[in-house]
């Protein structure tokens, strides 16, 4: 009997002890829409901490409803379960900012222990700029963001404040605070004789709001109701489905409101972000590179669809190729094209899908946008070129 009680607490000791063993802090990122991992040049300076990065890597485009976001849900129940004894904190970016919150809801586990989101330039309340990508008139904003992608239908504030807007507060399932940064700088891009800025469609509407180019500031500030939020300091609030506990919040020691946002535009939020998660670590702060995609240019803002649509001025001004403030350079995307939006642009055969997916094209043969299927005009090619039938308006 006495070797048995031995043997006994042997084994439980032995439990407790490989539990502890185990147990360790990780940093998790989730990056944004069309990226297809996290920018090296952004992460965490963890010098002098206990914490371990990982990165989630899948491809930041597809849907929010799709396979992706099951490998978020999977990989932060196995790191950041309460069960697993671990502790994370969680930096998501933009359209990734939507894909953590579907993970989380989406998950059978009851918490996880997840002290602290940080929120860059977050686009879980949907953007405008997502709704014009999706109306197929607009080649001009598919220039900006980039190539259309299967995200963008799951990012107008319809579907963000509406199909998935029973995601918004299911951070209560974990034991942290999601903080928002919210930037308004415009993001503005170089064409051959002129520029385009992004708050011209982002902010569409919404008269006196803010907005990084990209994304407004109602959605980066935590708001999934739309709105020209220009303090989001207050939490909660009849009707406006704010996430519980959250706001978008000023650096400590920086001039200015509270919380009224940074002078960066979508790209350099990500930076920003950074600074403060290494801050409430803490850590060093130094892995600020101020990624940014605003081109420095005094050109005239173009209006109209001709001037627009023209070839970026180089290479180097796409979307998949983002400046740091050391002069360098981090490629996080495929090649959008220095001429066409390889989705979006008008360039594909009147009778085909190619280069056309999502567009509604009066005039042409036959068309490639979601309504096609039950208006019975669709090009011949619509399900099998670049996957057009899972570009479903939700």
């Amino acid at each position: 009997m006495r070797q048995l009680v031995a043997i006994a607490t042997f084994l439980v000791l032995s439990t407790v002890a490989v539990g502890t063993a185990s147990a360790a802090n990780y940093i998790m990122y989730i990056q944004g829409r069309g990226w297809t991992n996290w920018s090296s040049a952004e992460k965490v300076n963890r010098s002098g901490t206990s914490w371990l990065e990982e990165t989630i890597a899948f491809n930041g485009g597809s849907s929010i409803r799709g396979p992706e976001t099951t490998t978020v849900r999977t990989r932060l129940e196995q790191r950041c379960a309460v069960g697993t004894g671990n502790t994370c904190v969680v930096v998501c970016y933009s359209a990734g900012c939507l894909r953590l919150l579907k993970a989380i809801h989406d998950s059978s586990t009851t918490s996880f222990n997840i002290i602290r989101v940080s929120a860059a330039a977050s686009a879980a309340g949907g953007t405008k700029g997502a709704e014009a990508l999706t109306t197929g008139s607009l080649k001009t904003v598919a220039k900006l963001f980039g190539q259309q992608e299967a995200v963008d239908w799951d990012l107008t504030p319809a579907a963000a404040r509406g199909t998935y807007g029973n995601v918004q507060n299911d951070m209560n399932k974990t034991t942290g605070t999601m903080y928002h940064y919210a930037g308004y700088k415009d993001t503005c891009k170089s064409f051959l004789f002129v520029k385009m800025c992004g708050n011209k469609y982002t902010n569409a509407g919404l008269s006196g709001a803010k907005g990084d180019g990209m994304v407004s500031f109602d959605s980066a500030g935590g708001a999934s109701a739309q709105g020209a939020f220009n303090n989001l300091c207050n939490t909660g609030g009849a009707g406006t489905k704010r996430i519980t506990s959250r706001f978008a919040k000023r650096a400590p020691g920086v001039s200015g409101a509270a919380c009224d946002g940074e002078n960066r535009d979508h790209a350099g939020m990500v930076g920003f972000t950074i600074k403060q998660t290494e801050l409430a670590l803490p850590s060093t702060p130094t892995g600020d590179q101020n990624l940014t995609w605003t081109d420095t240019t005094s050109q005239t803002v173009c209006s109209d669809t001709t001037n627009c649509s023209q070839a970026f001025t180089n290479q180097s001004a796409d979307q998949s190729v983002l400046r740091t403030s050391s002069g360098g350079s981090v490629t996080v995307a495929g090649n959008t094209d220095a001429t066409s939006s390889p989705s979006t642009a008008d360039t594909g055969a009147s009778n085909s899908c190619t280069a056309r997916c999502g567009l509604y094209q009066p005039g042409r043969t036959c068309q490639c946008d979601a309504a096609c299927v039950s208006g019975g005009d669709c090009c011949a090619d619509y399900a099998t070129t670049a996957n057009c039938d899972s570009m479903t308006i939700w």
